[in-house]
């Protein structure tokens, strides 16, 4: 989301000047501290379609399987957020086969992933980007719409963390 294949050149990837529009407002709002179900939000009242929704649009031969939700998600925020390729970095080796005989696929740890950078324009600068990475992980994430349970996650693993409450006390 936020790129295209440059028609000369199909290993060069050049910004979508609309999606890319939308890439730099989700980093803009976050970077002044909202939240990532806030930003989806936000995006779903402005009328904006969500990443797999503008691709089926702009590319009709463009066929997901299980493709049913056209609103943003904070994990789709998230994804947008993390992924270095808006920075002009382009991230490699992310999942692997466990077995030729199997299709299991297991997902490779950050640190064995391969970061290639300036491969291609950035659509927001480096350093807007590290910031909203720290930032990303000292942040409340989101809270679910009823206010009863909030959905936080861990700075360091990225791993769920919830908080409950009960009888008017945080647990």
């Amino acid at each position: 989301y936020g790129y295209r294949k440059c028609e000369r050149d199909k290993n060069l990837l050049i910004p979508d000047e609309e999606a890319a529009r939308i890439v730099c407002r989700i980093f803009m709002l976050r970077e002044q501290g909202m939240s990532l179900g806030c930003i989806a939000e936000k995006l779903n009242e402005a009328g904006i379609v969500n990443p797999s929704t503008y691709k089926k649009q702009r590319y009709p031969g463009f066929y997901r399987a299980g493709l049913q939700h056209s609103t943003w998600s904070a994990s789709t925020v998230r994804t947008i957020l993390e992924n270095p390729v808006y920075c002009g970095d382009l991230r490699q080796h992310i999942r692997e086969k466990i077995s030729y005989k199997s299709d299991e696929i297991k997902r490779i740890p950050q640190a064995e992933q391969i970061i290639v950078k300036n491969t291609h324009q950035a659509i927001v600068s480096r350093e807007q980007w590290e910031r909203v990475q720290v930032q990303g992980s000292r942040m409340d994430i989101y809270h679910s719409h009823n206010n009863k349970r909030a959905v936080y996650y861990c700075g360091i693993c990225r791993k769920s963390l919830y908080t409950k409450y009960s009888h008017g006390k945080r647990y």
